[in-house]
């Protein structure tokens, strides 16, 4: 029995131990981890740049290069991406070779071979924006594009459940919905999509002040943002009208 309890507390402080929070120091402008205590140096200070560690492992920089470790300083992910960013359960990544983006998981397999200029992920939706030869689309969480890639800007979301995003092209605001089609446009232009009739009733609303065309808003009220007398953009009395 004591033996038993013996083991049990020496796993306990193992797995605490484990568990507590490195702290990062610097030594001649360079980066390194000591331990919880701040005493003895775990990971010696070696790179340009670091994060914080997340699920056991921080990104790190060396030489101008990004790769990845774990909190005993083992190399996770190469340190040979000029661009390094966590996505999730991903990590986008840009090589050297051609500046493109592309995607590796976090054991360091390459599931998306860089081909994109750039790569956003795009906040509390499963779509990632995509920008390539200067037009930006949309990607889904397989890689797969969910629309061509034609618009000079996307953004959004602009509404959930479901998700619908906001795209531009030639000056015209176009809705795309979650797989990426167009369902409807500002009064300023035309969509292509069969169910442009209804969708411009449902969502296109201009302000009743200075006839600005919003194509994010379901619903009549709240104030459109133009500019004040300063040239300042403004929240102020003007109000979506049908």
């Amino acid at each position: 029995m004591k033996n038993v309890i013996l083991t049990l507390s020496f796993m306990l402080a193992t797995t605490m131990s484990f568990a507590q929070d490195l702290q990062s120091y610097t030594k001649d402008g360079k980066q390194g981890w000591k331990d919880e205590k701040g005493k003895k140096i775990v990971i010696n200070a070696q790179y340009q740049e670091t994060s914080s560690f997340d699920k056991g492992i921080a990104r790190v920089k060396m030489n101008d290069k990004w790769g990845m470790i774990d909190k005993t300083g083992k190399t996770i992910i190469p340190i040979e991406y000029d661009y390094l960013k966590s996505e999730g359960n991903l990590l986008i990544i840009r090589k050297e070779k051609d500046g493109k983006m592309g995607f590796i998981n976090k054991e360091g397999k390459e599931v998306l071979a860089p081909k994109y200029d750039k790569i956003d992920g795009s906040a509390y939706s499963e779509t990632y924006f995509v920008k390539l030869n200067g037009k930006w689309g949309l990607m889904g969480l397989n890689f797969k594009e969910l629309n061509e890639i034609k618009y000079d800007v996307i953004r959004g979301p602009i509404s959930v459940n479901p998700y619908a995003y906001l795209g531009i092209r030639d000056g015209q605001e176009v809705r795309l919905n979650a797989k990426g089609a167009e369902e409807g446009t500002t009064e300023n232009g035309a969509s292509n999509n069969s169910s442009n009739n209804a969708a411009k009733k449902e969502f296109n609303w201009r302000c009743s002040q200075c006839s600005t065309t919003k194509v994010a808003a379901t619903k009549p009220g709240g104030g459109c943002r133009y500019k004040d007398s300063g040239g300042r953009m403004a929240n102020g009395t003007h109000k979506w009208a049908k």
